[in-house]
């Protein structure tokens, strides 16, 4: 049945063109009618709302980037302003002499050096005293131990025994102190320094 303003089946009404507006296809179909507005082909709006959603989007730039140019060097703005400075007088350059070199921890060098040279003594390390070796050697070999066991027990290199057994190491009151401990003899000190006084 064909209601009044309705069409037969399958056929097209355009209206609304001579109003300036978009036309409106009807379509006519069996037991319902349904309007379809049909419109020019949409604008491309995608960008537009990527520009505006860059900002919430998973870390991406949309912004533009150039290749091939580089970024002026770090430097080159204080460079410049120096430079500017320079020009129109404001700046005063001064040599530091020594500037790049460690030379403020050692600002007493001249008076270390002329003490050095008129300085006449020995300049030998204090060695371990003979008869300190041949009582440290007596006393490990009446424990039946060799140079390494000693080593380990007092927490030294074996070499640390050999050198203080040979004579040719720097007396060390803690480890003489050791070796007294873990051989239950009382090793012979060497003789006290004399001190200088001070100049």
């Amino acid at each position: 049945m064909v209601r009044p303003g309705m069409r037969q089946y399958g056929q097209n009404v355009l209206e609304g063109q001579s109003e300036g507006r978009a036309p409106y296809v009807q379509y006519v179909t069996a037991p319902d009618v349904h309007f379809v507005k049909s419109r020019e082909p949409r604008k491309q709006q995608q960008p537009e709302r990527l520009d505006k959603m860059s900002n919430f989007s998973q870390g991406q730039d949309w912004d533009t980037a150039g290749w091939g140019s580089r970024a002026p060097p770090r430097g080159a703005a204080k460079q410049q302003a120096l430079n500017s400075a320079r020009r129109a007088g404001n700046v005063v350059t001064e040599t530091k002499y020594g500037a790049a070199t460690n030379k403020g921890a050692h600002s007493a060098a001249n008076v270390n050096m002329r003490k050095l040279e008129e300085d006449t003594e020995n300049f030998k390390h204090d060695a371990v005293d003979r008869s300190l070796s041949q009582a440290l050697m007596k006393a490990r070999m009446a424990k039946k131990m060799n140079q390494k066991q000693l080593g380990t027990l007092i927490n030294e290199k074996p070499q640390v025994i050999a050198e203080y057994e040979s004579g040719r190491a720097i007396p060390n009151g803690q480890i003489i102190s050791k070796l007294n401990r873990a051989l239950g003899v009382q090793l012979p000190r060497g003789p006290k320094k004399k001190k200088t006084p001070a100049n």
